[in-house]
């Protein structure tokens, strides 16, 4: 029997032989008393050239190496037999562990990995692998994306053996929130309210209340008396608000007088009539007892002082026709100059 070629390695034996063997295989851990056999014996029966033999030594982390004997016996026949023995030196190997990473909110500033570590006191480096997260191990959830990544983390002992392990993270998405369009109601009148939010069991919560048949949800009726801007906020189940407002305008019933005394007192000289400039645009429109238009204007943003093209107008009656809009109907009457 002749061995031609042979290899031993921590991966394992690589034999060829020009004849039918038998091999027999022994591991030895020469690092205690009396070289112990730490692996059964592997006997094959019917080897073939290039064949490999795999053998998983025992992981440690101390002392820095252990050397095994590998013994390998060949025979050929019953009593035909060759030998070889090598010894295997193995080092240390690191340990990782990395336990569970909570979900985040895609808004979370950038983090630093803290649940991953190695666990035997091995000097050397580590890494990180996966989306939205360095090499360093700072994980940026804006990065990454709503979903659920896998994050790889790495240690390699300076002996150059490695060990890893992976931990999924989920990034939740952000509360989004919109409270609507601003609008307008008429006194006394009321208007439901269509606040559209995403997110992941949201809370909400109006604010001010008043005028609100609920403040706790998304589409409360809203009756207010007065100008008004609600503020609403979301609250996700992992505690991150999103906001945003909505201005409710007020639609008073014009105040109309119904005389005034425009003599340069400064009391009472002009026609005001109170809300109608909270109406964008509202026709107004003046005329004699003739019938005539002497005043006419689009918007009351300056009241009328009881003149027609800069000259006064003498004291009595006019009429006039008030056109709100917005919902509103046509208001007219009478209006008396005074001087």
């Amino acid at each position: 029997m002749e061995i031609l070629k042979e290899k031993v390695s921590n991966k394992g034996i690589h034999i060829t032989s020009l004849l039918p063997i038998v091999v027999y295989a022994h591991i030895y851990d020469q690092s205690v008393s009396g070289a112990t056999l730490v692996l059964p014996k592997v006997v094959d029966d019917n080897p073939v050239p290039d064949k490999e033999y795999r053998f998983q030594y025992p992981v440690f982390s101390s002392p820095a190496t252990k050397n095994y004997t590998v013994r390998l016996l060949a025979y050929s026949g019953g009593s035909c037999v060759d030998e070889k023995i090598q010894t295997i030196t193995v080092k240390a190997a690191p340990k990782v562990s990395f336990t569970a990473l909570t979900e985040v909110c895609q808004e979370v500033k950038p983090f630093q990995i803290t649940q991953a570590k190695e666990i035997n006191n091995q000097p050397g480096s580590e890494v990180y692998y996966g989306p939205g997260v360095s090499i360093s191990g700072i994980f940026n959830p804006a990065k990454a994306g709503v979903g659920t990544h896998t994050l790889k983390f790495v240690f390699t002992a300076r002996n150059g053996c490695a060990d890893s392990l992976s931990q999924d993270i989920t990034v939740m998405p952000s509360p989004t929130l919109n409270a609507g369009r601003d609008t307008i109601i008429l006194e006394g009148g009321e208007i439901k309210l269509g606040a559209v939010a995403v997110g992941s069991n949201l809370i909400y919560k109006w604010s001010p209340a008043r005028g609100l048949s609920r403040d706790d949800i998304s589409d409360p009726v809203a009756s207010p008396v007065d100008d008004v801007t609600y503020t609403l906020s979301v609250t996700s189940d992992q505690g991150y608000v999103a906001m945003d407002d909505i201005f409710v305008k007020v639609l008073k019933l014009p105040e109309v007088p119904n005389a005034f005394t425009p003599n340069g007192d400064g009391v009472n000289d002009v026609w005001n009539i109170k809300y109608l400039s909270s109406y964008v645009n509202a026709p107004l429109q003046i005329f004699n007892r003739y019938g005539e238009k002497i005043y006419s204007y689009a918007g009351y943003s300056v009241p009328w002082d009881g003149t027609l093209n800069g000259t006064d107008l003498p004291a009595g009656t006019y009429y006039y026709i008030i056109q709100p809009k917005s919902g509103r109907k046509a208001i007219s009457g009478s209006v008396t100059i005074l001087r």
